[in-house]
């Protein structure tokens, strides 16, 4: 909706859907693209915006192994 707003075509929201996969990023471009802002900033704002997710995908998924190695430690010992 937002891209169709802005004047986006099709072709260009598909676009977003399949390389930007944040939907952060997805608003932030749009809305920079509207506001014609120079395209490096608004790759380097979505890159930020990727780099972000992940870290936070990769601190939970980390937090959750470390869960389940504890998890597996006290199994193990009180078996013993």
């Amino acid at each position: 909706m937002l891209a169709k707003a802005t004047g986006l075509t099709f072709f260009r929201a598909l676009s977003f859907s399949l390389f930007v996969y944040t939907g952060a990023g997805q608003m932030a471009a749009v809305t920079m693209l509207a506001q014609n802002v120079a395209y490096v900033i608004i790759i380097f704002t979505v890159f930020i915006n990727k780099l972000y997710m992940s870290l936070t995908i990769f601190l939970y998924l980390l937090k959750c192994l470390q869960s389940l190695i504890l998890s597996a430690l006290r199994a193990f010992f009180l078996l013993w």
